[in-house]
Order: structure tokens, then C-alpha cells, then sequence
């Protein structure tokens, strides 16, 4: 499969929601990460960055399985450039991002929460105390 999902690159949410099926009913797991799970499946599976290849493969077989998925938005404009891996919950880091996964990926309202950068969270105090929730409300 390419790297880019055509998912993304459609407007029309009726074709995405296809589209995401249709990788759904194909997925795989690749070989070096069954070895990992056979015999304890998850319950979840947690993509920390929906854009990269690795994440797609993992998230599109998850999803087969019926496995719970969550993306984090590493970046502020990854919506923008468009997310590989279509999962069931989305983290997001502000109202403009929740928007953009809402109109430009099609989710619903319930399936997108703002949580702010946390890829920066050790990195930055006022993450840590709470600073960022006066930004997103």
C-alpha cells in the first residue's frame, strides 16, 4: 500500500468512509509486529503520529480486528497535510485543528477532543501546569 491513504485526498465524506472499509477489510499486520500480539490481542491501539507509514499498517489492522484506535496529532499542521491512518478517536491541539478534522477528514464531533500539544508536554511548564487549557477551550 502507498504511503499516502487516498482517504485523504478525497473530499466527499461518503467516499472516505468507503475507502476506509475497503483498507480495513485488506489489512494486515506486518510480520515483525505479529509476532508481538499473537496470543494478547489489545484493546487499543494508540497511533502517536496518524502520518507515518508504520502507524497506517498498525491502525488500518487494528481497525479490522475491531481494535479501539486513537490518534494523536503530533504537529499542528499534520491535519492539513492529511493523516494516513483513519482511527476511531482523534486528539487534537486547538479548536482551529478540531475544526479541520472535522470539515477536511470528516469525523464527527463526538470522535475529535482537544488535548492539547502533548508531543511538547515535557518540554514546556505551562503545558504542565495547565496553561494550555485557558487556550483550548
Amino acid at each position: 500500500m502507498a504511503t499516502d491513504s487516498l482517504a485523504k485526498k478525497v473530499s466527499s465524506p461518503g467516499i472516505n468512509v468507503s475507502y476506509a472499509a475497503v483498507e480495513t477489510r485488506h489489512a494486515q499486520l506486518p510480520d515483525y509486529l505479529s509476532r508481538d500480539v499473537r496470543g494478547v490481542p489489545p484493546i487499543a491501539v494508540v497511533s502517536t503520529h496518524p502520518m507515518l507509514y508504520h502507524d497506517y499498517e498498525v491502525v488500518t489492522w487494528a481497525r479490522r480486528l475491531g481494535i479501539q484506535t486513537l490518534g494523536v496529532v503530533k504537529s499542528w499542521d499534520n491535519i492539513q497535510k492529511g493523516l494516513s491512518s483513519h482511527c476511531h478517536l482523534l486528539s487534537v491541539w486547538n479548536p482551529i485543528n478540531r475544526e479541520e478534522a472535522l470539515r477536511l477528514l470528516h469525523y464527527r464531533s463526538d470522535e475529535v477532543t482537544m488535548n492539547g500539544a502533548l508531543s511538547l508536554m515535557r518540554l514546556s511548564p505551562g503545558v504542565r501546569d495547565g496553561a494550555w487549557k485557558r487556550r483550548c477551550p
